[in-house]
């Protein structure tokens, strides 16, 4: 019988797999559309999908909702989609995908469950973020010489790593009134409103037909992995440990390296096969070591 923790972390999986593809669209909706536009736009398509995939959805427990339960949920749509959401989306146009993939997988989730959580991490599981720290500095990093190099697309991916993970921790003080696909849906439509109400800040050129199929079949499959993501984050982000779950994110390190042999025939050389390694390896000593949750 899989226990609810496993399928927590087989979600985590899951999602440092769909974490990998996301800069994919970014890149090419960006021809099209100017950038806050491109995010309401996926998020609201995100939002309808929801709708039409999720079953356990109950209209009226919205209308009970109590305020602190409304202020986490805005909390959380304004910290990921507002802030984090909108700078990690214009690195991703600034800077390099590589340095983007290295910066991303900075230990913020376990750094943040530890001051905000006050979870333990001893020697062992901090000598095991390092392995996957460097199993990612290996994959992700192809010119050494410029690796202390820093601009503003490195800095907004800094910033917006740990406003990511403090919406992800975040959840951990919401209570059960609402269930996965509930809480889901309605950070996605906060987060949809949110990013369309401050759009006219945006002053991004727009293509004069945009509307083409090529770019309505990527909103359709961005949507559909953003309400993939949101509900794989409070799903798994409310059983497993920071810790264990940031580090099991640096997955998304080995996924991208997939993705490149996959897209662009790039072969993985010795440095990538031992960066991967080491992830891998991280990832599943730090499993055996967290396997009773404690």
């Amino acid at each position: 019988m899989v226990s609810e923790r496993q399928k927590a972390i087989f979600s985590l999986v899951l999602l440092a797999f769909s974490f990998a593809s996301i800069g994919i669209f970014i890149r090419f909706l960006s021809t099209g559309f100017p950038l806050y536009q491109q995010i309401y736009l996926r998020l609201f398509i995100a939002f309808l999908l929801g709708l039409v995939f999720f079953r356990r959805v109950r209209l009226s427990i919205f209308l009970s909702l109590k305020g602190k339960e409304w202020g986490l949920l805005l909390l959380r749509a304004f910290s990921m989609y507002v802030i984090a959401f909108i700078l990690y989306n214009r690195a991703i146009l600034l800077t390099k995908y590589a340095s983007v993939g290295f910066i991303g997988s900075l230990p913020s989730t376990a750094i943040l469950g530890v001051l905000i959580f006050k979870e333990r991490l001893g020697l062992k599981k901090f000598l095991l973020i390092l392995a996957a720290l460097l199993g990612a500095f290996l994959i992700s990093v192809k010119d050494f010489s410029n690796i202390f190099g820093w601009g503003l697309g490195e800095t907004l991916v800094l910033i917006s790593l740990f406003f990511f993970s403090f919406s992800y921790l975040a959840r951990r003080w919401q209570s059960s009134t609402l269930n996965e696909q509930e809480m889901t849906l309605i950070q996605l439509f906060l987060g949809a409103l949110m990013v369309f109400l401050i759009s006219p800040l945006d002053r991004g050129s727009v293509l004069e037909s945009p509307w083409q199929v090529s770019f309505l079949l990527a909103f359709i499959l961005s949507g559909l992995i953003n309400v993939a993501n949101l509900y794989l984050i409070n799903y798994s982000f409310s059983r497993v440990k920071a810790v264990l779950a940031g580090n099991i994110l640096t997955l998304e390190a080995v996924f991208a390296l997939v993705w490149s042999v996959l897209l662009y025939r790039e072969i993985p050389g010795a440095r990538e096969f031992l960066g991967g390694g080491l992830i891998l390896m991280s990832v599943f000593v730090m499993n055996w070591l967290d396997r009773d949750g404690t």
